[in-house]
């Protein structure tokens, strides 16, 4: 990366450069900080925008990039830029959910409710994809809730996100706005059969609230009054649910407002009304335990079978009412059938008269998936189940699980004793566990000991097998693990994914387990991936846990899958007590290895900004001096990734002055922009003269850059303010070459001298013309600067101005000069081109500014110049007798050619030296939308002939353009004329 930038850095803001490498692969390097803090160091555009139209900020914080999207902000990006589609940073990081990014830029002074083209706020796609933290946090910063159409409500409504829908609600979001598409929160809820959503949600409607209250005038008021009748004031009524007496039904019950239950029961309300969402009154009744709304219900016809989606534990009280209502046990409501609420609850006699007198499915399961039989595992009640095994239920459950690994996980001895001679002990369930490796899992030592005693196989060998000890270790069950390594031969078995028992440990940081395990186990060996307990120890900062392994004899050396070794590792992610104890390994540790890519523990220290870690390397005798396999040493990443108090710590150890990667220390800060690291290396006495590969001195770079505070702090340590570069260039040409004012101010009050020219004579005025710096160009004249100067081609401001097109300084140029002087150039200037020799035109003397405009197509250039009174746009050139209108013309450029034909002197007949019109020369060099603009205009003689007496239709034809020849002869005037050459023939 150093040596690409190093090679472009001349051009890295130029568009040719960032199209042809540097913007291709910008954002690429997103999730890699230290590349694009390199790139924007060399003056990587914070603004240029990819393919997509998006910034380089819009797309770290749409790909979760945190601390690229700081750097980019710390260099000044526009935290407000948008896409064509109106797609901010704040709005891609809320899209993916990046809630530090989204609080990064709201501090930035993100605009919380900017919209994109399809009117989404933050807020609305915070909601539409559930990131709860989001939508509180954009709500804190004052987000509005009725910012788009659908709103954040209905989002949330539509995503069936409850918690979503109560932070709204608790910030005042309004659950009957109807949006453009007619629905409103709570319609859209009852549509969608959100019967939970729609309760939330009526809570906040003023008329299920006054049932709530009880407050019962008001809603025989809000229930019957006229919808065109003036309402109070602090009554805010939708009349939208006054019909909907069912959901009131379920207000009334929900807040056990029997009065109002029995009048609207009487009014005719079907209380099976809702249940077509799966949920009705009598059923919310019952999770109430409101038994005489309960019994209402009831005697008004509700109906005890309708099924439902909801989860509740059924009181057995409750259960015997419904029973006496007929209900089937079966049917499943209340998240499970009355059999799996009775097994919930250890109902036995309820069970027992279920099984006995009706016909009910034992295996069946609840919304949880789990049968009665689990449940009366999990609260240990032997009776039920043997109740259950006497019925008949099966010995395998669903995914091969037997009834004796339901006992085991939950830990009831008593009941897996009773299973023992029902079950196969060894038995292994589709997903490789056996009723031991549940115990491990759940950590039931009580289970285990009975299992082993009763021949359970605890190093069962099978594809997809689960290891107890590994399980038990990764779980942290150390009394299970200190049982289960004696009995054990191989405690170093791999799980399918390649671990152990003791990596699993180390990984999770349990320490006594770690202990326990290295009596019997090979600390050094790797997992599939190459890393090693030790390495992952390291990783996660478990001091502990490294001091027991390498009491143990873990090798200290040993690289994971990636190369890094345990110090490596540990300095990377900053763990100083970790490194403080492998350091202590004096005799066995290699302080200076290097990883793959030739990163040692000093450099990864150097890199993520870990000073008390460099300190202890350096301490223990570091190399300072080991780069890289690109060549990077810890210095210069310190550098790169602007760490000044650890570049600071580093400089006792290096040459200051010595070259790295083809540029000095202080060269490589100030392509850093970094002026604390550049102040801090000047003051330690580095060389502010010294040239980098590329022939630069950091003066020049700093000028490039337009790095105004750099350049102040390297000019009073300067030795030559112009001292050549490239080509004769000095800081100042440079900076005047890449626009930055500021800069060329400096530089000029630091004493650059403002005459200076360049190898080929070209004056400061000349470059600031040609690159387009009005402003500069402006700040020279005021100096003095010779506008008339030419270079050693010939060429003057105005001239550069004008062939890159340039209108501005053009504008800029024209009072002091002859807008009609003859130009001269010692290379020719092709002011017509073609293949054909005989049809190319190149000019080396004669030619104006109206032609080089013209023949350059720069429109609004030539609209500048022909603002100037004294313009004489039929010049000709004294070679060819070419005009301004013969180049476009020719070269086919029809909006110079149609603003040519406005002016008021243009001579659309004029001729050149062979009589050719421009007509003439459109038919000649196969023009055919000039030709069709010609003859548009009233003036042009479309029958004139050339010195040898040639038409243009002639020409037309000769040269093949059958398409323009046909269009000729559509004028009347061509066609007499052709017929006429035909007679005389």
């Amino acid at each position: 990366m150093a040596e690409l930038l190093e090679q472009s850095n001349a051009a890295i803001n130029m568009r040719s450069a960032w199209q042809q490498g540097i913007r291709r692969h910008f954002t690429l390097m997103l999730g890699d900080a230290a590349a694009v803090g390199l790139l924007l160091g060399y003056g990587a555009n914070t603004e240029q925008i990819d393919i997509e139209n998006r910034t380089p900020l819009i797309v770290a914080a749409q790909h979760g990039r945190l601390a690229v999207a700081r750097l980019l902000l710390e260099h000044g990006a526009d935290v407000q830029a948008a896409t064509q589609e109106g797609t901010t940073a704040l709005l891609a990081a809320c899209a993916m959910g990046h809630l530090k990014i989204a609080t990064l830029l709201l501090n930035e002074g993100a605009d919380v409710n900017s919209c994109d083209e399809r009117g989404r706020t933050p807020l609305y796609l915070a909601t539409a994809t559930g990131h709860l933290a989001l939508a509180q946090l954009l709500l804190d910063y004052n987000a509005r809730m009725d910012a788009s159409s659908p709103t954040p409500l209905d989002a949330a409504v539509n995503n069936h996100s409850v918690e979503m829908v109560k932070l709204l609600l608790s910030y005042g979001a309004n659950p009957t706005l109807v949006s453009t598409s007619g629905t409103s929160p709570l319609s859209l809820a009852l549509s969608r059969g959100h019967i939970g959503l729609a309760m939330l949600l009526r809570h906040r409607a003023p008329l299920h609230l006054s049932v709530r209250t009880t407050r019962m005038g008001l809603v025989e008021r809000l229930l019957y009054r006229n919808p065109r009748l003036p309402v109070d004031d602090d009554v805010h009524v939708s009349f939208a649910d006054r019909s909907d007496t069912g959901a009131i039904l379920f207000t009334a019950v929900h807040c056990n407002n029997l009065v109002f239950v029995r009048r609207l029961l009487s009014r005719g309300v079907d209380p099976n009304v809702p249940a077509k969402a799966g949920f009705t009154p009598l059923l919310l009744a019952v999770a109430r335990n409101l038994l005489e709304v309960a019994k209402e219900l009831l005697d008004a016809g509700a109906d005890p079978e309708i099924p439902n989606d909801a989860r509740y534990q059924l009181p057995s009280d409750k259960a015997k009412l419904l029973l006496d209502y007929r209900a089937n046990p079966n049917t499943v409501f209340m998240g499970g059938s009355l059999f799996i609420l009775a097994a919930k609850q250890r109902r036995l006699p309820y069970l027992e008269q279920l099984l006995s007198t009706r016909r009910v499915d034992i295996n069946q399961t609840d919304s949880n998936g789990r049968t009665g039989f689990e449940y009366t595992c999990l609260y240990g009640d032997l009776d039920c189940v043997k109740l259950l095994v006497s019925y008949g239920v099966n010995d395998v459950a669903a995914e091969g699980k037997t009834q004796l690994m339901f006992a085991a996980k939950h830990g009831s001895v008593a009941i897996a004793a009773y299973l023992l001679p029902l079950s196969d002990i060894n038995a292994i369930s589709d997903n490789g566990y056996t009723a031991v490796a549940v115990a491990a899992y759940y950590g039931h030592l009580d289970i285990i000991r009975l299992l082993v005693a009763h021949g359970a196989h605890l190093d069962q060998v099978s594809e997809n097998a689960v290891f107890p000890l590994r399980i038990a270790a990764q779980e942290g069950h150390s009394a299970v693990v200190q049982y289960l390594v004696p009995l054990l031969d191989d405690v170093d078995r791999r799980n399918c994914h390649g671990d152990t028992a003791l990596y699993m440990a180390a990984q999770n940081q349990h320490t006594e387990i770690v202990r326990c395990l290295c009596a019997k186990a090979n600390v050094n060996l790797a997992m599939e991936d190459g890393s090693t307990s030790l390495w992952r120890a390291c990783l996660d900062g478990s001091v502990d846990i490294v001091d027991i392994l390498l009491d143990a004899g873990a090798d200290v050396n040993m690289p994971s899958f990636d190369g890094n070794r345990p110090l490596i590792t540990a300095a990377e992610k900053g763990h100083l007590e970790v490194v403080t104890r492998l350091l202590k390994e004096t005799h066995r540790l290699d302080l200076n290895a290097q990883n793959q890519d030739g990163k040692t523990a000093l450099y990864q220290a150097s890199c993520f900004g870990h000073a008390a870690i460099c300190r202890a390397l350096l301490a223990a005798g570091a190399d300072v001096s080991i780069a890289t396999s690109k060549g990077v040493a810890p210095i210069v990443i310190a550098i790169v990734v602007q760490n000044i108090d650890i570049v600071e710590l580093l400089l006792a150890h290096v040459d200051i002055n010595a070259p790295l990667l083809g540029a000095s220390l202080l060269f490589m800060a100030v392509q850093r922009r970094s002026v604390a690291i550049v102040e801090l290396l000047v003051r330690h006495g580095a060389d502010v003269d010294a040239i980098a590969e590329n022939g630069q001195t950091p003066l020049v770079a700093a000028a490039h850059m337009g790095a105004l505070e750099i350049v102040r702090a390297l000019l009073p340590f300067v030795r030559d303010v112009d001292a050549p570069y490239r080509d004769g260039y000095t800081a100042l040409s440079v900076a005047v070459e890449q626009g930055h004012l500021p800069v060329v101010r400096a530089l000029a009050d630091g004493g650059a001298n403002l005459l200076q020219v360049t190898a080929i004579g070209l004056t400061l005025l000349h470059i600031a013309s040609f690159s387009g710096w009005c402003d500069i160009a402006a700040y020279l004249i005021g100096l003095g600067a010779n506008i008339f100067a030419m270079d050693k081609i010939g060429g003057r401001s105005i001239v550069y101005a004008v062939t890159n097109g340039h209108a501005d300084v053009a504008e800029l140029l024209l009072p002091y000069v002859d807008v009609n002087a003859e130009e001269a150039s010692t290379r020719e200037v092709m002011v017509l081109p073609h293949d054909e020799p005989a049809l190319r035109r190149d000019l080396n003397a004669g030619f104006s500014l109206v032609h080089i405009a013209s023949a350059q197509n720069q429109v609004e250039t030539l609209a500048t110049l022909m603002k100037a009174p004294a313009l004489d746009v039929n010049k000709a050139d004294p070679t060819f007798g070419l005009t301004a209108l013969h180049i476009a013309c020719g070269s086919g450029h029809l909006p110079i050619l149609q603003l040519l034909l406005i002016h008021r002197d243009i001579d659309v007949n004029a001729v050149d030296k062979d009589g050719r019109t421009g007509l003439h020369i459109a038919c000649l060099y196969g023009q055919p939308a000039v030709v069709s603009a010609l003859l548009a205009c009233p003036t042009v003689d479309r029958t004139a002939e050339t010195r040898d007496g040639t038409t243009g239709f002639v020409l037309a034809c000769n040269r093949g353009f059958v398409d323009i020849a046909a269009m000729l002869i559509q004028e009347p005037e061509i066609a007499i004329q052709v017929a006429l050459h035909r007679l005389r023939s």
